[in-house]
């Protein structure tokens, strides 16, 4: 029997401002069965087209690409000693960030300090933002830049 199904993910982000780091705790499922992040590594990196649950039903995967920008993503982290646990650099926040946005399948639990930084970032760019002020090139200048000169000043 083969059936159709969204890989659904639970993840916890935990933020470590002290020492830079991001730890990514996740867990895959499909239905209510869990999948580890090697099956599924295994599953794209053999382009397999269906995945084998344990009940000897055969699953294609309809949000493979999600998965796969998601597990590009852990790749880039560390694998601690405690499984489906990851810890990486704070500048991933922003590639989970879209992917998560962008998912009706995930559920995400977030610590205080992760939200606070969220924030923080968010209030940044706000100011930033209403900061900017509309500079006007002199004639005399415009003759001399190239178009993306003009673009990245006006």
């Amino acid at each position: 029997m083969i059936d159709s199904e969204n890989i659904k993910l639970e993840t916890f982000l935990d933020l470590k401002i002290k020492n830079n780091l991001l730890n990514l705790e996740v867990e895959f499922f499909i239905e209510k069965s869990k999948i580890s992040i090697n099956e599924l590594q295994q599953y794209l990196k053999h382009k397999d087209s269906y995945l084998k649950k344990d009940n000897g039903t055969l699953i294609k995967i309809e949000n493979e690409d999600e998965i796969k920008r998601l597990i590009s993503i852990i790749n880039k982290f560390k694998e601690t000693k405690k499984t489906n646990i990851f810890e990486g650099k704070l500048y991933h926040v922003a590639e989970l960030e879209n992917i998560f946005a962008n998912s009706k399948e995930y559920k995400i639990k977030y610590d205080n300090g992760y939200k606070k930084f969220l924030n923080e970032i968010e209030l940044f760019l706000k100011e930033k933002n209403n900061n900017i002020m509309d500079i006007k090139i002199p004639p005399y200048l415009k003759k001399h830049l190239r178009n993306y000169q003009i673009d990245g000043v006006g």
